[in-house]
């Protein structure tokens, strides 16, 4: 009798968690080989790292890792800073709580919070960027919210006093940073210090559109100048590559996936942009079934014991984040070469795990079965190849990518009270806004909604 109460209990817990989740989701159709099954797999990962219990502090509970019970808390890496939009659409209003509670526990001290809404784990040099990046979708794809900024500018503003002279920030060693087996990636990096600089451009952006009285040329003066620091002093270019810089100025070079968020942040030149791309290749970067986070070509740290952040595979959201930002930095025919290597998943596994390898499709027995951050394949997808990009003024434009080889229609994406979707077959792009056509041709950027534009809901 318990038995058969609990199948019906979470029966019905699932079928409202359904109704709620998806709403906004739009659903893709594809007649390239497992590209569908790759995005349906993605948004599975995020339904079953959510808990709906009223006694924890928020409800409902954002799990990082939910299946096994090993991680069992809300983490601002997992959640916020690899799959921020589509945690946005997922979640809606509903996300709120969660982020605030973020704020509350505070990103120089915590790294997650736990179902009471304890703090847990250290200070983790990636949590400023991760917050502000969330805070930035609800943004645009919810509406201003002036709790929200505040939190941020106060956790910006407290990051920014660890600042050294030369407008860079020492992170200290891998506990704070990538957590690798090995040294190398440690003190002063490309990568968090440009999404530093990122945070503080879009914190003047949001503060402009409430119409703020606050110093945002000196925040957008600052940004520059980090830039500028991680380029003068940081940039090997001999090498293509940046380097990582210790205390005593010894200087280390590691191939790590991370200089790709640095690139993707803004610290390059059009020059260092091509030449940190061109890294992106098979034996190095690149395995037949997804990225590596340590590039096979580096010799001193890639190792094959921790897929995780030391070579021979990757964090599961690596490889999706990375074709989002190839897409985003107008390379389509690589991002798309990115982005299918890991379509084996989609096939292979129910949601995605913690990590992966990228020589076999496979995944390392001992770790995670399972990780908020899958749906990074999703956010790839809507946000890079599809292109959808809300904007801070209610506009939503379209920058589409067709994929070779077949076509891909997305439907049924819900912003303001409005449907957009998007068809992408070779070179034709169609894109219509509550089943009206607003345009056919070839690929470019189309404004899909006017600013502030509203609706009844739909």
């Amino acid at each position: 009798p318990h038995l058969e109460h609990w199948e019906q209990e979470a029966r019905g817990a699932w079928e409202q968690r359904i109704e709620w989740a998806l709403h906004h989701i739009p659903t893709l159709t594809s007649d390239i080989p497992g590209l569908e099954s790759y995005y349906r797999g993605s948004i599975a990962s995020g339904l079953v790292c959510i808990c709906e219990r009223p006694e924890f502090v928020v409800n409902p509970f954002i799990t990082t890792c939910g299946m096994d019970g090993g991680a069992f808390v809300s983490y601002f890496w997992d959640i916020c800073g690899y799959p921020p939009q589509i945690v946005t659409l997922l979640f809606g209003e509903k996300l709120l709580p969660t982020i605030h509670q973020f704020a509350k526990i505070g990103v120089d001290k915590h790294f997650a919070f736990e179902m009471d809404g304890s703090g847990t784990g250290h200070y983790y040099a990636y949590s400023l960027q991760s917050y502000l990046r969330v805070v930035w979708a609800i943004f645009r794809m919810i509406g201003p919210d002036r709790e929200l900024f505040e939190e941020a500018k106060r956790l910006v503003m407290e990051e920014q006093k660890r600042e050294l002279e030369n407008h860079l920030i020492d992170y200290g060693l891998q506990l704070n940073l990538l957590e690798m087996r090995g040294i190398g990636w440690e003190h002063i990096v490309a990568s968090p210090n440009a999404e530093r600089a990122w945070c503080l451009d879009r914190l003047a952006d949001m503060a402009e559109s409430m119409d703020l009285s606050e110093p945002t040329d000196q925040w957008r003066q600052s940004a520059t100048a980090i830039r500028q620091a991680i380029q003068d002093e940081l940039w090997n270019e001999e090498l293509g590559w940046f380097n990582c810089r210790y205390p005593d100025g010894h200087e280390e070079t590691v191939y790590s996936i991370q200089v790709f968020d640095a690139l993707r942040a803004g610290a390059c030149d059009d020059k260092m942009k091509k030449a940190v791309i061109s890294h992106l290749r098979d034996g190095a970067f690149l395995g037949a079934y997804g990225a590596t986070s340590v590039s096979g070509e580096d010799q001193a740290h890639y190792e094959l014991n921790d897929p995780d952040w030391s070579g021979g595979g990757a964090y599961i959201g690596d490889g999706p984040i990375l074709a989002e930002t190839l897409y985003e930095q107008h390379e389509p025919d690589l991002a798309w070469d990115v982005l299918r290597r890991l379509f084996w998943m989609g096939q292979h596994l129910p949601y995605y795990p913690q990590e992966h390898y990228c020589d076999r499709p496979a995944i390392p027995a001992h770790k995670r079965s399972n990780v908020i951050s899958g749906l990074t394949g999703a956010e790839a997808i809507i946000f890079g190849m599809a292109g959808i990009q809300p904007q801070l003024d209610g506009s939503v434009r379209v920058d589409p990518n067709p994929p070779p080889g077949g076509n891909v229609k997305l439907t049924g994406y819900r912003h303001q009270g409005h449907l957009i979707d998007v068809s992408l077959e070779g070179d034709h792009v169609e894109v219509t806004v509550d089943g009206q056509p607003v345009y056919s041709g070839p690929p470019q950027t189309v404004e899909a909604l006017p600013p502030d534009a509203s609706s009844v809901s739909v």
